[in-house]
């Protein structure tokens, strides 16, 4: 398992990003998941994908309350593939936060898309 750990600082939000690369990491991932606290079937569904060795996917989490955010990615099967799905993800956190915040701004939401980029790139 691959782990980043960052925090946006304008917003004080913390962004764990996780790329599980086999199910060798299920240890770790499920203490990953408790330590976020993901509601059981959360838990149980990415168990189930790590244990079949899941390719081309992810999933953010979010604790909006706590301002913490949890994007897996699971095996990558190419650069392209993972450029897609991270993406989707960072969106995940970009329209999420900024809901949150109550901003409604479009060059808000570009700078947090550069800086998103910086630490998942």
């Amino acid at each position: 398992m691959k782990k980043k750990e960052f925090k946006i600082p304008i917003y004080n939000y913390d962004v764990t990003f996780v790329e599980i690369e086999s199910k060798n990491d299920e240890n770790e991932a499920k203490l990953l998941f408790e330590n976020f606290q993901l509601e059981k079937e959360d838990v149980e569904h990415e168990m189930n994908l790590i244990n079949k060795e899941s390719e081309d996917g992810g999933s953010t989490y979010y604790s909006l309350g706590k301002k913490q955010f949890l994007i897996l990615i699971h095996k990558i099967t190419s650069e392209i593939e993972r450029r897609n799905i991270i993406n989707h993800e960072k969106r995940h956190v970009e329209d999420r936060l900024l809901r949150h915040c109550n901003i409604n701004d479009i060059e808000s939401a570009g700078y947090l898309s550069g800086f998103l980029s910086e630490y998942l790139y």
